[in-house]
């Protein structure tokens, strides 16, 4: 396993490919700014000249924001150049300024100046822009610019002129690319780590990272770095097999190697880098599991020793066999030959712990089936065996999560006496993937379907259990009953989710996307989640692609069972309308119009579109009570025509189709007026009663105020004024020769007798006889009656009805006949005598030609119901 060089950031963003603003406009103004300020890629061809004076301009001065690109540009004696937006970037070859106000009603960051040779700005001139000009800047007289000036050339200001730089405006200006505005911050320091026994006659090969504070988090934009080596004498960098000192990292890291040919002690550091360090940073290194400090950065390479290369690993997973090689240095090449040959010797093995440095329950590395020591001071001894190349095998293995480092060490005896021989490398040991699993029992949901019972609402929040876990067979791809490995930690492991059910629904998001796997004694990470949309999920965590800045396995995306079923939060109404049928007012058991729209909301403000098809179980009623008195007359109402199957895409819609009525009470009775009438909507998610109307503010079945003692049940739509209604006519007598008028009315119940409906103006009734009517005597040959009003439609309540003969014989006798209203005009008449809770529509007798009654009788009504 490779060794690491660290280099930590403060608090820093990436230098980007073009300049930093802050440091090309300076304050005070900056002279000769290195680098320029870079023109556009997008600059559009020159328009050609544009100058301004008190005639006017030779093209409009008004812009948007955008690039505008001219040859030459004048401007004296006026006011000119308004712009709308952020930002507006002139370009001239040169710009002369003479007694002009540049940009005086707008902002500066709403204005650059470009000018790609000399500006000149003179007399009593006033600009409000950010100016840069690749050449000279002559500022003179009393002119003044607010904002910011940057000079290619040499920056001149004579007389009164005046620049007051305002570098807030500079940061919020939009130079399309020209230079950042983003600011730059420093590296905060750089980290070596190598192993503890560096060989001369190899290269010792160091990972690198890139950290962004002094705990050295990772930084992962661009850095590059020189690096030093002193005496660099007798050893080089290598990056890529190519003898460099300058590195370049990606992501956080970069991979080099040291050559150092002799023992010599040697220091290694840093020079310089981009972005650079802060004030006063310095160099840390670290020897293997050593610490980090300053010391550790002077280092020796040692003439001898063992060279092996555990390679990264999974996790229980033996390695097979790995060559051990005692290796000298050639007097010849400087190259590692071989120092045992054919013999057996016995090698002290032990581990350290690299990542995490203090384990959880620490467990042991295995050589050859064998525990190995934690200390050198603990080490294993084992014999190995070398062949005639110098080489032996081992077999290692580690069944915890981790980055590790097996030393090796022999010691002389004998003939031998005297010689010491280390060497070490590190490892990482990688977890064979994650188990997701629900930390609720009642979570899962094998039928993954809507069969399942009701978990959680949409958007509430529930715990997933992750565990790292270990190896045990390569056709193994069920992890979760495998033995873990508590000592797993990894960064920004991703969450996500997978739609089970419904088939073909929307995916919703997850309340919680990333999360950092901790080791934990448990081997368990609790992690909060939510999910948007109602269904059956599994829910996924998918680690980085590296783990420990190892790139050797990228841990699989893992699932979890089913879970769900998740349902929706509560019921919101929205486009709801109630419309009086009759001006003001309905009558009861008339049709009214009714609309409105439920969505099936989630805990925010999201509508669960997946809540259709089975998915669906939510029924809604409407609710009614006159005045909050606390008499429900929600049974009276009309069923709304929303059930299980009414709901698409999480919505419910009660269209214009729809009519709503609200019925009389039981025959022959009669009750109201209901004018407070409130008419609201309660659901029933018929689920288990979890999800609600949202914001209810009604109960049909109390007269307490509901939303103080905060059991509502329902949500108001509307008030209106319900009336029990019926028509009545009155008899009418006269000439057979006269036409008859018969008094006819729309009434309705006050609460204690039937009164004139004077607020009725949109009754109809049928007027024509219809062959129903009675005739006393029969009619005969040539005799025809007609009924008739001119109109059929009540006004204030009243409507006059005419009789008349119409055929060529006069009929001299009694008519009795029905009119034809709407069936909640119609009443209890019981004309039979029989039926008194059957309702009938109203009738009278017209008598014509049988008795005029006398001159002073004004009225004549019969007294009857």
């Amino acid at each position: 396993m490779r060794n690491i060089l660290l280099i930590c950031l403060g608090l820093g963003f990436l230098p980007k490919a073009w300049s930093q603003c802050e440091q090309i406009f300076t304050k005070p103004p900056n002279l000769y700014p290195n680098p320029h300020l870079a023109l556009p890629a997008n600059l559009p061809p020159s328009a050609g000249q544009f100058a301004c004076d008190k005639k006017g301009c030779t093209r409009s001065d008004s812009f948007s924001a955008g690039n505008y690109n001219f040859s030459a540009g004048s401007f004296k004696q006026g006011n000119f150049i308004s712009t709308n937006g952020t930002t507006t970037r002139l370009f001239f070859d040169s710009l002369s300024l003479n007694q002009a106000d540049i940009n005086m009603s707008g902002l500066a960051r709403d204005l650059i100046i470009y000018v790609r040779g000399n500006l000149s700005i003179a007399g009593k001139s006033s600009v409000r822009a950010i100016i840069y000009a690749s050449g000279n800047v002559t500022i003179a007289g009393n002119a003044a610019v607010y904002g910011a000036v940057a000079a290619g050339g040499d920056y001149n200001r004579n007389g009164n002129g005046n620049v007051d730089v305002d570098l807030n405006e500079v940061s919020k200006a939009d130079f399309n690319g020209m230079c950042n505005t983003q600011p730059v911050l420093k590296l905060h320091h750089f980290e070596f780590d190598y192993t503890s026994s560096p060989l001369t006659c190899k290269a010792e090969t160091m990972t690198v990272r890139a950290c962004k504070d002094a705990a050295c988090n990772l930084f992962t934009d661009p850095v590059e770095a020189n690096l030093s080596l002193a005496p660099n004498t007798n050893g080089a960098w290598y990056v890529d097999a190519n003898k460099t000192n300058v590195v370049k990292f990606e992501n956080g890291s970069a991979t080099v190697a040291l050559r150092n040919n002799v023992i010599t002690p040697i220091t290694i550091g840093v020079t310089s880098s981009v972005p650079s360090t802060i004030a006063g940073s310095n160099t840390l290194c670290r020897s293997g599991s050593g610490a980090l400090n300053t010391a550790s950065c002077t280092l020796s390479f040692a003439e001898s020793g063992f060279v092996f290369d555990v390679p990264d690993k999974l996790a229980n997973k033996p390695t097979g066999n790995i060559s051990i090689s005692a290796v000298k240095t050639s007097d010849e090449t400087l190259q590692c030959v071989p120092l045992f040959s054919k013999t057996t010797k016995n090698v002290d093995f032990w581990s350290s712990y690299i990542n995490p440095i203090t384990p959880i329950s620490g467990q042991a590395i295995t050589v050859n089936n064998t525990e190995v020591g934690k200390l050198e001071s603990a080490a294993t001894t084992l014999e190995l065996t070398f062949d005639d190349t110098g080489k032996a095998n081992i077999d290692v293995n580690y069944p915890d999560a981790g980055k590790m480092q097996l030393d090796a060490k022999y010691t002389g005896t004998g003939d031998e006496q005297g010689l010491v021989m280390v060497g070490s490398d590190q490892f990482v040991s990688c977890p064979v993937g994650l188990c997701v699993m629900p930390e609720d029992n009642n979570a899962k949901c094998s039928a993954g379907d809507s069969s399942c019972n009701r978990y959680k609402k949409a958007g509430e929040s529930f715990n997933v259990v992750v565990q790292g876990k270990a190896w045990e067979s390569d056709v193994d791809t069920d992890y979760c009953d495998n033995i873990n490995t508590p000592n797993y930690g990894h960064n920004e492991v991703t969450l996500g989710h997978q739609l089970v059910a419904p088939s073909g629904g929307v995916l919703g998001e997850v309340g919680a996307e990333k999360y950092n796997h901790v080791a934990q004694t448990t081997n368990s990470n609790t992690v909060s989640q939510s999910v948007t949309e109602v269904g059956v999920f599994k829910f996924t965590a998918d680690p980085a692609s590296t783990y420990l800045g190892s790139s050797f396995y990228d841990i699989p995306l893992a699932a979890s069972p089913n879970i769900g079923r998740f349902v929706p939060d509560r019921f919101v109404v929205s486009s709801s309308s109630v419309l009086p049928s009759c001006g003001s007012f309905t009558y009861m058991d008339q049709p009214f119009g009714l609309t409105l729209t439920l969505s099936a909301f989630n805990t925010g403000t999201y509508t669960t579109q997946n809540y259709q098809g089975a998915f669906a179980k939510a029924g809604a009623s409407l609710v009614g009570e006159n005045a909050n008195d606390g008499v429900d007359l929600s049974g009276r109402l009309s069923a709304l025509p929303i059930n299980a199957s009414s709901w698409a895409l999480g919505e419910a819609n009660v269209g214009l189709s729809y009519q709503a009525n609200f019925s009389r009470t039981a025959p022959p009775s009669a009750d109201g007026p209901f004018s407070q009438l409130a008419i609201g909507v309660q659901v029933f998610d018929n689920d288990g009663v979890v999800s609600f109307i949202d914001s209810p503010d009604m109960r049909a079945d109390s007269s307490d105020i509901c939303v103080d003692s905060n059991n509502c049940n329902a949500k108001q739509l509307s008030t209106q004024d319900l009336r029990h209604g019926r028509v009545v006519m009155d008899n009418t007598f006269g000439p057979e020769n006269e036409i008859l008028r018969m008094p006819t009315y729309a009434q309705y119940w006050n609460g204690s007798a039937w009164i004139t409906n004077v607020s009725d103006s949109c009754t109809n009734v049928t007027d024509a006889l219809d062959g129903t009517e009675i005739y006393a005597p029969s009619l005969t040959a040539g005799q025809t009656v007609t009924r008739s009003d001119g109109g059929s439609l009540v006004s204030g309540g009243q409507l006059i009805l005419l009789w008349q003969n119409s055929g060529s014989v006069a009929y001299r006798g009694q008519v009795t006949a029905p009119l034809q209203v709407d069936g909640w005009l119609k009443w209890y008449w019981n004309w039979d005598q029989v039926s008194p809770t059957q309702l009938y529509e109203p009738r009278a007798s017209a008598f014509l030609g049988r008795y005029r009654g006398h001159d002073r009788i004004i009225y004549w009504r019969e007294v009857g119901q």
